[in-house]
């Protein structure tokens, strides 16, 4: 563009129709689009001249068509369908392009669309083409598209039907597959029912299930890189299979002797299943189901049998095959093992057994011609046995027969030789004999089967002679006797023996005291002067000084071990030099902690003190208790209670109230208090060996308590018990006596919560008597001792309607007793001191316990039912002891456990009450500890009489008591039915 200004200067152009047209910085007139262009000229002046006036122009811009598009790329989508892509052109022709048309040439199909991709349908498959692209605007159409690039549109895509033959029991099968098209993948789309059809590149391979025969079939598809066909289906046929039988014949077999062949077959599905379809299998061979025939046949001959053997192939199966056999068994031959026989002995037991092989046991025996030697005989066993009473030789033949009849037999020869005798046991008593004047000595033997006596006889008789058995010593020295024995019709001779007998000196003979064992510590001692029959002078002597010197006949002992004390006499006379020993043993005194009586009387005490707190916590727990159910109020028990050992059963038997006539006999209480007494004796033992005891406990305990309230109970109670322990094979005894006085109390929260607990304090006395093995001697000794002990029990208590108590509860046990020092007397240098001793004991119990009542016409009973486990919490108490005599340096120390460890118990049982008045009680139980201990307890309860003022029977109380209790309270809220403290008033 160009303007002209008269100052000279140079106008600028601009546009304020950018939409349509632009002006460049170069000052070139651009056109954007089509419309109204409208151009500014402007001169801004200088120092000599001011701006110009603003000169406009306006025009109009016509639109032109399109350049063409850029071509992109041609692409095959699917059977007769390409899409092509392009880009928009470059300039428009200032109009918006309106749409675009592709062509495909050859043919000139096109395609039109408002942008790319544009795509073609319908295409012929097989042909190539490029294809153009044109942009259209208002102007018009512009100029096409260089061409694309060449293309070839592929066929349609079908997968079409199939069948198949597959052999029975194939590896897999390749199935043609007719697909139209150019697949580039095939898919199994339903899998077949009785095989398996796997993929295998373009092809499908087929396998049929193992052991199937018949139909089957499964379905596919194909798919190449734009498509996917429909499902077509695959028929299969799987033939059937052909079976074999093998072997074709049987080998012979022999008659008596086991026979085993195991038949196969090939050619189906396992497992195969044989029987015999024909004839008959010989006697005692029989065909399993797994193919085996087996047996002992007992019959020769021939036997033509038919097997027919079963597959297990399914569809149309299963399948069979059968094969004929002809199994021949030949006669067995039967032999006697034994070749030969051992030779007898004439006079002598014989015992032979004869054994047959060959045939089937049992087999019999019996002789065929001969005969056997006098007194032997043959047993149809087989045992020839007897005793020969004639030598020689003797021919015999032996037959034998099997169980099944067959027989075989065997020529013997026999020998009897004649009988040797032997004399034995040619001995004399003494065997060395010593000289003394007129002395003698015996001689003895044993002869032979004969019976003949046995002459003895002597070569010496300058030093003995023999008259029968009887020998005289006449000197010192070599005596040389012979024994003989003369034969019979059947035995020969003895063989003649001789014995030397040595005849020694003269010796003195002394007697002396018995081997000495000494404590280290004792005093000396004096040895006894030995008794001789010699003259000569003694003197004493000690073998090991270190341990205890001699001067004269005075001992002293100086250490501890063993020594020899000789006592030798000289030679005097017609008698030698001669020597006596004893043997002094002198030992330190044990540890008396490892003294089984020491630890034994030591734990009775210990368990004593425990046990009589445990009695006497008993009978108050069985007050409150009583007290608890609304029992009689008034009460006097007494238990007999075995508590056993380790396996040992225990029984109890609680004897209650004799007679109602002993309760009105009493005289009655004021309102509210109440007078009971209970008692328990308790057997059993504790520990093992000669530590372990029996003991056996008795308690007894008197009480008093008053109702204050409606819901409390408190008491006090006086208790005095005994125990006895006898120990294991010991003399040991341990007596114990304990008196206490206890304040316990009961307080029912409701209906169901209570608790109660009690606190005693006691007094025990013990004698104990200890034996010593050392000593042979026992210790005596007495000591006393204080104890504190209590118990703490809450509980949960719930009474159905119906008659049913279920009570809970958990209770603390506490004990502490403290027992004085004391020593022991009658063993001198082992008598014991005594240190005080501590003995804690701790628990924590939790039970549940549980009941139902029953009430008849004439008689009401109630089970019960009961479990507690019983925990230790602190066990222990220390014992400390030393000689009196020369004590040790420091004290020895036991530590001790009681009894009361660790233990579960239950217990069951049933109440009996007749309408007449007569209770009767059955309880069991039985406890386990944690130390191995069980107890075991059976007890029977008797009562009789009134219930006591206020209180109610027991089953009422538990039973039906508590249903009309029930409604008795909901008829009137003042009824003091159910109040657990009722039964404590106006008491007896």
């Amino acid at each position: 563009m160009t303007a002209t200004a008269d100052s000279g200067l140079t106008p600028t152009f601009t546009s304020s129709t950018t939409g349509v047209c632009t002006i460049t910085t170069g000052g070139t007139l651009t056109f954007v689009g089509a419309g109204t262009c409208t151009l500014h000229a402007d001169q801004a002046g200088n120092g000599s001249y001011l701006p110009a006036a603003q000169v406009t122009r306006t025009f109009t811009v016509n639109a032109v068509v399109p350049s063409a598009p850029d071509i992109g790329t041609a692409t095959v989508i699917g059977a007769g369908q390409v899409s092509v892509t392009f880009t928009a052109p470059g300039n428009a022709g200032g109009a918006p392009v309106s749409g675009y048309t592709a062509t495909a040439m050859p043919g000139g199909a096109t395609v039109a669309g408002s942008g790319s991709p544009l795509s073609f349908n319908g295409l012929t498959p097989g042909v190539t083409y490029t294809f153009t692209v044109t942009a259209t605007n208002g102007a018009g159409t512009g100029s096409a598209s260089a061409a694309s690039n060449a293309v070839t549109p592929a066929p349609a895509l079908v997968a079409g039907p199939a069948t198949a033959t597959v052999a029975y029991g194939a590896a897999a099968t390749t199935i043609t597959l007719p697909i139209t098209g150019t697949p580039t993948a095939v898919a199994v789309v339903t899998a077949p029912s009785h095989g398996t059809a796997t993929v295998n590149g373009m092809d499908i391979e087929y396998v049929p299930a193992m052991g199937y025969a018949g139909p089957d079939s499964f379905t596919y598809r194909a798919s190449d890189a734009y498509t996917t066909s429909a499902a077509a289906a695959v028929d299969i046929t799987v033939s059937a299979p052909t079976l074999a039988l093998d072997p074709a014949s049987l080998a012979s077999t022999t008659a008596s002797n086991a026979y085993r062949h195991v038949l196969s077959a090939s050619g189906g599905t396992g497992p195969y299943v044989y029987a015999v379809s024909g004839g008959a299998l010989p006697a005692g061979v029989q065909l399993s189901p797994g193919g085996e025939l087996s047996g002992i046949p007992n019959k020769a001959g021939s036997f033509s049998f038919t097997v027919l053997v079963t597959d297990s192939s399914i569809g149309t199966g299963p399948f069979t095959a059968s094969r004929s056999y002809t199994l021949v068994v030949d006669a067995p031959t039967l032999v006697l093992d034994q070749p030969q026989l051992p030779p007898a002995d004439g006079g002598q037991d014989y015992r032979q057994r004869l054994t047959a092989s060959g045939g089937t046991a049992p087999y019999r025996f019996a002789l065929r011609s001969g005969s056997l030697p006098p007194g032997l005989l043959l047993a149809e066993s087989g045992d020839i046995s007897g005793e020969a009473t004639s030598a020689g030789t003797f021919d015999f033949d032996v037959e034998v027969t099997d169980a099944n009849g067959f027989s075989g037999q065997r020529s013997y020869r026999f020998v009897v030789a004649a009988a040797v005798q032997t004399i034995t046991g040619f001995t004399a008593t003494p065997a060395d004999p010593v000289y003394s004047v007129g002395g003698s000595f015996r001689v003895a033997a044993t002869g032979g089967d004969s019976g003949n006596p046995i002459v003895f006889a002597s070569t010496t008789p300058s030093v003995c002679a023999v008259q029968s058995d009887t020998v005289t010593m006449v000197s010192a020295g070599r005596c040389v006797l012979t024994a003989n024995q003369a034969g019979d019709a059947l035995r020969a001779a003895a063989t003649q023996l001789q014995l030397e007998v040595n005849i020694g000196m003269a010796t003195p003979e002394i007697t002396w005291q018995d081997d000495l064992s000494k404590v280290y510590g004792e005093s000396d001692f004096e040895l006894a002067l030995p008794q001789s029959t010699s003259p000569g002078a003694f003197t004493f002597s000690s073998s090991n000084m270190a341990v205890a010197t001699v001067n004269g006949r005075r001992v002293t002992v100086v250490g501890e071990g063993s020594a020899v004390l000789t006592a030798a006499q000289a030679a005097s006379g017609s008698y030698a030099a001669a020597s006596i020993e004893v043997r002094l043993v002198v030992a330190a005194r044990p540890d008396p902690t490892a003294d089984a009586q020491v630890v034994g009387t030591l734990q009775a005490q210990a368990d004593a003190s425990i046990r009589f707190a445990q009695v006497q916590q008993g009978n108050i727990r069985d007050r409150l208790r009583q007290v608890r159910v609304g029992s009689n109020a008034s009460s006097f028990n007494v238990a007999l209670a075995y508590a056993g050992g380790l396996g040992v059963p225990g029984i109890s038997v609680p004897l209650n109230r004799a007679a109602d006539s002993m309760v009105n006999g009493l005289p009655r209480l004021p309102e509210g208090w109440g007078a009971w007494a209970a008692g328990t004796a308790t057997f059993g033992k504790a520990g093992r060996g000669s530590g372990g005891f029996d003991f056996n406990t008795g308690g007894i305990t008197v009480g008093a308590d008053r109702a204050i309230g409606e819901n409390v109970l408190l008491g006090l109670a006086g208790s005095w018990g005994r125990q006895d322990n006898d120990f294991n094979n010991s003399p040991s005894s341990t007596d114990a006596d304990q008196r206490s006085l206890a304040v316990y109390g009961l307080w029912r929260a409701g209906q169901h919560v209570f608790f109660d607990g009690m606190l005693a304090s006691g007094r025990l006395d013990f004698d104990v008597n200890r034996w010593n093995e050392v000593v042979g001697a026992s210790a005596h000794g007495s000591r006393k001792g204080d104890q504190w002990f209590g118990s703490l029990t809450f509980g949960y208590e719930h009474r159905s309607a119906r008659g049913t108590t279920l009570t809970s509860y958990g209770r603390y046990d506490g004990h502490r007793a403290r027992l004085d020092g004391y020593r022991e007397h009658g063993l001198d240098a082992f008598d014991l001191t005594y240190g005080r001793q501590d003995i804690d004991n701790s628990s924590v119990a939790l039970g549940i316990e549980g009941n139902h009542a029953f009430q008849g016409e004439r008689v009401s009973w109630r089970p019960h039912w009961n479990v507690e486990y019983r925990k230790a919490l602190e066990n222990r108490s220390d014992a400390t002891m030393n000689y009196v005599q020369r004590p040790n340096a420091s004290d020895y120390v036991l530590a001790m456990r009681s009894y009361n460890d660790d233990a579960l118990s239950i217990g069951a049982g049933v109440d009996l009450q007749l309408d007449s008045g007569w209770m009767f009680s059955l309880l069991l139980g039985h406890e386990q500890g944690r130390n191995s201990l069980r107890s075991n307890s059976i007890g029977v309860q008797v009562r009789f009489g009134g219930q006591g003022g206020g209180g109610v029977s027991q089953v009422d109380a538990d039973g039906r008591g508590a249903r009309e209790c029930a409604q008795q309270r909901h008829r009137d809220a003042t009824s003091r039915c159910g109040d657990p403290l009722a039964g404590v008033r106006g008491e007896r």
